[in-house]
C-alpha cells in the first residue's frame, strides 16, 4: 500500500502542483532549512558579487522563498481562520508574497541563463 506522504505524479501534474505537494509533505525542519539556506546563500552571493552573481542570487531567492511559502502554508492549515482573523490574513499575504517572489526568481533564471550563455554574441 502506498505511503500517504508519497508524492504521486500523474500525466497531468503541473510543476506548481508537484511543488505544492512536495512542500506539504516536507517536514518542518526541511522547510526551515530551505528558507535558511536560501537566505544565507543570498547574503553570501550578494557580498561576493562574482561572475553571474545575479543568477546565483535568483536561485538562492527561489529556494528561500519556497521554504517560506511552505512554512506559511503549513501555518495557515493549522490556525483556525475564525479565531485568529488578523494572523490568518497576515499569513495569507506572506504566502502570496513568497509565491510571487519564487515565481519572479524562477522567471529571472529562465531568461537570465540563456542571456548569460549567449553573452555579447551577435548573430
Amino acid at each position: 500500500m502506498p505511503d500517504d506522504r508519497e508524492i504521486r505524479i500523474g500525466a497531468q501534474t503541473s510543476l506548481a502542483q508537484f511543488l505544492t505537494q512536495r512542500a506539504r509533505n516536507a517536514s518542518d525542519q526541511r522547510l526551515a532549512i530551505d528558507a535558511g539556506v536560501g537566505f544565507l546563500a543570498l547574503l553570501a552571493v550578494v557580498w561576493w558579487r562574482g561572475p553571474y552573481w545575479f543568477l546565483l542570487a535568483c536561485a538562492a531567492v527561489a529556494v528561500g522563498a519556497y521554504g517560506m511559502w511552505g512554512i506559511t502554508d503549513r501555518e495557515l492549515a493549522e490556525i483556525p481562520a475564525a479565531r485568529h482573523r488578523a494572523t490568518h490574513t497576515a499569513l495569507r499575504v506572506a504566502r502570496a508574497a513568497a509565491a510571487v517572489l519564487t515565481a519572479l526568481a524562477i522567471l529571472s533564471l529562465i531568461f537570465g541563463v540563456p542571456a548569460a550563455l549567449l553573452g555579447t554574441w551577435i548573430s
